[in-house]
């Protein structure tokens, strides 16, 4: 966290007063990159940036996507099937247990929150995380509007004036586009602030044009909403966060030195490739008049190119040359590159040439899968603790807007509060296990008398 801006420079903001943008936070101006890195579009090859485009359209810069594997298999370890079971929701008695568990549900269901939390990790591990935003909206299916905010759109996180680890207010700042029949675009910046007790919401006073950065915008006050809950209705999942910091770090920016060095050699092997197939020889060759260019129908080589009018080609004798080829240490240092990118983001790499035919199962299944298992239980203890808020967040609201869940699943307004003393997050297996090996040790249970058959039964899954 490297930039906060003024604790009270928002108190007593008024509609139509003005305010300057200050410059967004420094650790999010890799989003953009690590996101073409995970889309495998566009990407910058460091020693390719400065070659012109006609060398690059021959060149043909590659990259190998390997980015999208690795932050799909990390949100499939989080919320793939089985793999996350749901939050339980613990009141001070059974009846308040279940009236809150009912609650629970019903949001979660009507947000289609179970859909979205596959997508959101696949963003949390390319942005570095993910904000959910709880607000009361009676013409809301769910009463209670749950939206997820992509750290794209963090400007700065607004921190305590004496204490830094107490968060006072998020920061979101975002370009919104108008496009109307007829006219050109319209770039305008949008801002909200939100902190514990109210909800201000600002627009930028003037357009802008492409590739404005927003810094420096001023903007005006739109709206200020009194949510008067006394925390902020916002549920940070951090992706993984270093302890000075109040946002977390991208699954893929520890991954892009290498991630450079291995496209980089991928690019320039295309390209030795591309030479050992075109380089022909050729006796005799003059270059053309200038009137002749347009005529010629051949071109030689790689970076040299020659040109043969309708005539020439007649005349000439072209052979082709005899490929170079690629050392295999080229190849050798691939494979190094690639098997650390997987060690360094934790995941197992597994080449379906050397494990075809191959039953892995025991414990040479968990250690292959330890790394990983590791990777998501970190995860795990972050995205547990924003259920746990989220949680908090919402019986807060239906607290202060006194909205109850009646028998027939409606909500409506009026009845008595809620009390929430614990929240428990509970998941599947963080490992893939050995299922006759599962089984054996169940039984093996039972016949020592450790268990009981219908604990036995239980952990058959019968």
């Amino acid at each position: 966290m490297t930039h906060s801006v003024n604790a009270t420079s928002r108190e007593g903001k008024l509609p139509g007063q003005r305010i300057v943008s200050k410059g967004r936070l420094s650790s999010l101006k890799e989003v953009t990159d690590y996101r073409r890195l995970y889309d495998n579009r566009g990407v910058k090859i460091p020693l390719y940036e400065n070659l012109t485009e006609a060398q690059l359209s021959l060149r043909l810069p590659i990259s190998v996507g390997i980015p999208r594997q690795i932050v799909d298999n990390s949100a499939d370890a989080l919320f793939g099937d089985g793999q996350f079971v749901g939050a339980e929701m613990i009141g001070s008695t059974e009846s308040d247990s279940s009236r809150l568990q009912a609650l629970w549900e019903r949001v979660f269901s009507a947000n289609s929150f179970r859909e979205r939390l596959l997508t959101d990790a696949i963003d949390a591990g390319i942005c570095g995380g993910i904000f959910y935003s709880v607000s009361y909206d009676p013409a809301h299916s769910s009463v209670f509007k749950v939206q997820s905010i992509s750290y794209d759109q963090l400007w700065d996180v607004e921190l305590g004036e004496l204490d830094e680890s107490e968060v006072k207010a998020y920061i979101f700042q975002w370009e919104h586009i108008e496009e109307r029949p007829g006219e050109s675009e319209t770039r305008r910046w949008v801002r909200v602030e939100i902190d514990s007790e109210r909800i201000t919401r600002l627009r930028a006073v003037k357009s802008h044009t492409e590739g404005d950065d927003g810094d420096g915008a001023e903007f005006e006050v739109v709206s200020v909403s009194e949510h008067g809950l006394g925390i902020i209705p916002i549920a940070n999942v951090a992706n993984s966060v270093q302890r000075i910091n109040k946002i977390g770090d991208s699954d893929i920016g520890p991954l892009v030195p290498m991630l450079n060095a291995l496209n980089q050699m991928i690019s320039d092997a295309y390209w030795q490739s591309y030479n050992d197939q075109s380089v022909l020889k050729a006796i005799n060759i003059s270059p053309p008049d200038s009137e002749e260019v347009e005529d010629s129908v051949i071109r030689l080589g790689g970076d040299q190119i020659h040109f043969l009018n309708q005539s020439d080609q007649l005349k000439q004798d072209i052979e082709r040359m005899k490929p170079v080829g690629i050392p295999e240490s080229f190849f050798r240092t691939i494979e190094l590159l690639i098997a650390q990118v997987y060690k360094t983001a934790g995941e197992p790499q597994l080449d379906p040439m050397k494990w075809a035919g191959t039953n892995v199962s025991g414990v040479a299944l968990r250690l292959l899968y330890e790394p990983l298992a590791k990777k998501t239980y970190r995860k795990r203890i972050y995205w547990g603790a924003a259920f746990e808020r989220l949680a908090r967040i919402i019986f807060a609201y239906a607290n202060s807007k006194s909205v109850v869940l009646s028998e027939s699943g409606e909500f409506a307004l009026g009845g008595s509060g809620y009390r929430l003393d614990d929240v428990e997050v509970h998941w599947g297996p963080l490992m893939p296990g050995d299922e006759a090996e599962e089984q054996r040790i169940v039984l093996d249970d039972l016949s020592a008398g450790l268990i009981g058959e219908e604990e036995a039964r239980r952990r058959r899954g019968l």
